[in-house]
C-alpha cells in the first residue's frame, strides 16, 4: 500500500509539471516582412530558449513562471515581448546599430579602423570576384600595397607564399601568418 501511494504521488507531481508549461509559437521578421533565420528566442530570466527556422518560425515550451520572451538577432534591436495569455505571436524586429569595422593588432588589441594610427587596407568581396583566378590567394594579387604573392609552379593546387613589406627580415622567415577562427 505504501508503494502504491508513493507511485500515485509521483504521477500527480509529474502531471502538475507537465500542465505547468505551455507552448508558444510564432514568427519573427524584419520591418519589410522578410523572415529572420536563426534569431534567438529566450524566456526572460530563464535558460529556456530556441532559434527560428528558415521561415522565421519558432516554437518554445514556456514554464508557468515565464511571462515574457527576449528576442535578439545580430544587427537588430533586442525586443522583450509580453506573452501573458498568448500562445501565438508575430514579432517584427527593427534594425539596430550597424556594426563597425574592427582592426585586430599584432598584440590582439581590438580597435576601430578609424582610430588606428598606421595604414590598413580593406579588400572587398567584389574586388576579389572581379577577375577570374585559380584560388583565393591568387585573387588577392595586386589588391593590397606591400603584399607579394608568389605561386610555386603556377599550376592549380600549388602552394602560395605571401610576403608582407619586403623580403628582408632578421630570422629570414617573413611569411604571413593567417589565422582563421583562431586556428593558425
Amino acid at each position: 500500500m505504501k508503494k502504491f501511494s508513493l507511485l500515485i504521488l509521483l504521477l500527480l507531481g509529474s502531471l502538475s509539471i507537465a500542465v505547468a508549461q505551455r507552448t508558444v509559437t510564432g514568427n519573427i521578421s524584419d520591418s519589410e516582412g522578410v523572415p529572420i533565420i536563426g534569431a534567438n528566442v529566450l524566456v526572460s530570466g530563464l535558460t529556456v530558449g530556441t532559434v527560428t527556422d528558415i521561415d522565421g518560425n519558432f516554437s518554445i515550451d514556456v514554464p508557468a513562471n515565464g511571462n515574457s520572451l527576449v528576442v535578439s538577432y545580430v544587427g537588430y534591436t533586442e525586443q522583450i515581448v509580453d506573452i501573458t495569455g498568448q500562445s501565438v505571436i508575430n514579432i517584427t524586429l527593427s534594425e539596430g546599430q550597424l556594426l563597425d569595422e574592427v582592426v585586430v593588432t599584432a598584440l590582439g588589441i581590438e580597435r576601430n579602423a578609424r582610430n588606428v594610427a598606421y595604414a590598413n587596407q580593406t579588400v572587398s568581396a567584389d574586388e576579389l570576384l572581379s577577375a577570374p583566378s585559380k584560388n583565393a590567394l591568387e585573387a588577392l594579387r595586386g589588391k593590397a600595397a606591400g603584399v607579394k604573392i608568389s605561386t610555386a609552379s603556377g599550376s592549380v593546387g600549388a602552394s602560395s607564399r605571401i610576403v608582407l613589406r619586403g623580403e628582408a627580415s632578421i630570422t629570414g622567415d617573413n611569411n604571413a601568418l593567417i589565422v582563421i577562427d583562431g586556428i593558425p
